[in-house]
């Protein structure tokens, strides 16, 4: 995966499982701004340490959840099928990597 031609697909959103949330007014205001993807809730809210180029502007000292996010892994494929054209997919992906998204 090249992450230089991804420009941060992965840090331009935050998905939380739907069922970790209680039931109260914080977990309906959670709901209510954001996408439903079967027991995911979906927030598009760009990290605001990505910088005008896709990196990431702390990558030294980025927290630990960003750390154990595994480039080229099920996840990442996610990220960039969902926010990436497939042309632009075809510009990210090394000989390895899968050849096609499937939705």
């Amino acid at each position: 995966m090249r992450c230089d031609a991804c420009r941060g697909a992965c840090c331009e959103t935050f998905i939380l499982p739907a069922s970790d949330l209680l039931d109260d007014d914080v977990s309906r205001w959670l709901a209510l701004h954001a996408s439903r993807r079967q027991n995911l809730l979906e927030f598009d809210c760009r990290c605001t340490k990505l910088t005008a180029e896709g990196r990431c502007g702390i990558y030294e000292d980025r927290p630990s959840l960003c750390r154990t996010f595994a480039v080229g892994g099920s996840a990442c494929l996610d990220a960039v099928r969902r926010r990436r054209t497939p042309e632009q997919y075809q510009l990210i992906r090394d000989d390895g990597d899968p050849t096609e998204i499937h939705a």
